[in-house]
């Protein structure tokens, strides 16, 4: 069975998720580090939660 979800809710759902998945991984960083991390994703063009997410990969 296939739902039809309009496109809109599917965006909207997305970028809600994305936006909570950034303030969790947000928290595990200091203000300082969070900046750097932040102008480092923007300089290679990448979401700063994905950016986050391999600095956490890469960790573990």
């Amino acid at each position: 069975m296939q739902l039809n979800i309009p496109d809109k809710v599917v965006q909207s759902t997305k970028q809600t998720t994305l936006r909570q998945d950034t303030e969790r991984i947000t928290i595990l960083f200091t203000p300082e580090q969070h900046e750097k991390y932040k102008k480092r994703a923007e300089k290679i063009g990448i979401p700063l939660n994905k950016y986050f997410l391999s600095i956490l990969s890469e960790i573990n």
